[in-house]
């Protein structure tokens, strides 16, 4: 028989920091890929209510127009006037496909809207939506 003579190796113990760091990428990815990002007119705006509403998302729209309860007025939250809005409304004509959504806060005042409409039908512009929450009585 052999004789086998065995040593004592010390070895320390060590914690790769690859495996961990790259789960930590992973997961900043899974993150990133599934989290949703709200869109909104960048104003402080209470819908009005109304029973028969169409459901939207409000994420997938491209063209916000918002119109706040101190009658200001932002597309995709930059702040215009409605003379500026006659000029956005031209341009978006020539855009195939191209919705405005409308958010309008219930105290807003209505000349207002009608203004915004009154300019959309000005240019032959079919492609809004105005924007109203589920009244759920």
């Amino acid at each position: 028989m052999a004789n086998f003579k065995f040593r004592k190796v010390n070895i320390k113990p060590e914690i790769s920091m690859s495996p961990l760091i790259d789960m930590v990428f992973l997961l900043l990815i899974f993150f990133v890929v599934t989290s949703t990002f709200k869109k909104d007119t960048g104003l402080k705006i209470n819908k009005p209510k109304a029973k028969n509403v169409m459901e939207i998302d409000i994420n997938l729209q491209e063209n916000i127009l918002g119109i706040s309860k101190d009658n200001t007025i932002t597309f995709n939250k930059q702040k215009i006037s409605l003379d500026n809005l006659d000029e956005i409304i031209g341009n978006l004509k020539n855009k195939k496909d191209s919705t405005v959504t409308i958010i309008s806060d219930t105290e807003a005042d209505v000349g207002i809207l009608i203004k915004t409409i009154d300019v959309m039908n000005t240019y032959n512009y079919e492609n809004f939506i105005i924007a109203a929450e589920r009244d759920r009585d």
